[in-house]
């Protein structure tokens, strides 16, 4: 079963979204290593969507046609302290970083080795993160991890101690929690930022479909906190938050369980089937934290909407849902400002009148829940 599950695992990242295997090797047996069951996720208080009354407002574009060395496949955004952008270019695996100017709107900067095997060069990328003044890059190039500085200078290929192919990762102040490609057992392996195994934990909260990973595709956070993190099951209606190296909560989002797809195991050629899932919703595309709050983008790919959902970070509560939300596919948020891409163009917005609203639904809580108190700061 192991070999067949690294077979399975190396396959789905190449076959646009779906699995091959051969034979009979396909089962929907429980993993032994998948004790997760429906039971341990908790509900939303709320069971439908409340708009916000604001909208958030466009307030500049950069198209990227228009640049010196344009982009053409943005994929991921990263915004660093000082609030300097970052995108990979998936075209040619460049690094584009656009820096705030006094004289013009932003600084443009292209860094990275481009598309190869060696270190600092990438044939796939994962996933990326910035923690302090360093850029992770988890691509295919075995159990490590390219490491850039943020002025664009690369620093090392690091090797991850525990030997697994990173596929996402976060960056805490811990360490580094890498999600390997397959691991045969937990799901989460935190090692130091040498690249030294500490520990290994997580599980699947869903445990059905085992051997199905699109079934189980998923994206993780930036951290909270000191080493909080979620996991956002792109499909199941459902995340999962983990702090210092343990599991904390699993809840619904806001669709819920009502959304969660059906697995397909279609037979492709003789003895080959491929294994993928209906793609008519998608319940957590991509999620980004800011402050108490967190972002989540659904997709209900039949109907063509997408919808942006607020939560707090601390319960995962929902609060409410962005009215209107602009066609991006990865943002960033620092502050007022939510930064955004598509293939065309980076698109910045202010969210002051949608963070106002949110903390007036926080002090109204309070009110309700202690009227007796001043919520006053």
């Amino acid at each position: 079963m192991k070999i067949v599950r690294s077979l399975i695992a190396a396959a789905s990242l190449l076959c646009g979204g779906a699995i091959l295997i051969s034979g009979n090797s396909f089962s929907n047996s429980k993993d032994p290593f998948i004790a997760g069951n429906n039971a341990r996720i908790a509900a939303q208080s709320k069971k439908k969507r409340e708009f916000s009354k604001n909208e958030i407002q466009l307030k500049d574009t950069i198209i990227f046609e228009s640049l010196a060395d344009p982009v053409f496949r943005p994929t991921f955004l990263l915004m660093d302290e000082p609030g300097n952008i970052y995108t990979l270019d998936y075209a040619n695996y460049k690094i584009h970083k656009f820096s705030p100017a006094k004289a013009l709107p932003y600084r443009h900067l292209v860094f990275g080795k481009g598309m190869g095997q060696g270190p600092g060069e990438f044939s796939r990328v994962e996933d990326m993160k910035i923690f302090k003044d360093r850029l992770y890059v988890a691509g295919q190039s075995g159990p490590s991890l390219d490491v850039y500085a943020t002025d664009g200078t690369f620093l090392e290929r690091m090797r991850i101690d525990a030997g697994q192919i990173p596929r996402k990762l976060v960056i805490t102040r811990q360490g580094i929690v890498i999600q390997p490609s397959y691991s045969g057992g937990h799901l989460f392996h935190l090692c130091d930022f040498s690249g030294k195994a500490l520990k290994s934990f997580g599980e699947y909260i869903d445990p059905s479909e085992p051997n199905n990973i699109v079934y189980h595709d998923n994206t993780l956070t930036d951290y909270f906190g000191e080493n909080g993190f979620f996991d956002l099951p792109i499909y199941l209606g459902y995340i999962a938050i983990y702090d210092g190296g343990e599991f904390r909560l699993a809840k619904y989002t806001i669709d819920g369980p009502d959304k969660k797809p059906k697995a397909i195991r279609k037979k492709v050629a003789k003895d080959t089937y491929a294994i993928t899932v209906d793609r008519e919703y998608m319940t957590a595309t991509c999620g980004m934290i800011f402050g108490d709050y967190i972002l989540i983008k659904a997709n209900d790919l039949k109907n063509k909407i997408a919808y942006w959902d607020i939560y707090t970070v601390k319960d995962f509560d929902y609060v409410l849902s962005v009215k209107n939300p602009p066609a991006l596919r990865y943002f960033a948020i620092k502050g007022d400002q939510l930064v955004g891409v598509n293939d065309e163009e980076m698109k910045f917005f202010d969210i002051r009148n949608v963070r106002e609203e949110l903390e007036s639904k926080r002090r109204e809580a309070s009110v309700n829940k202690h009227p007796d108190s001043d919520p006053r700061p």
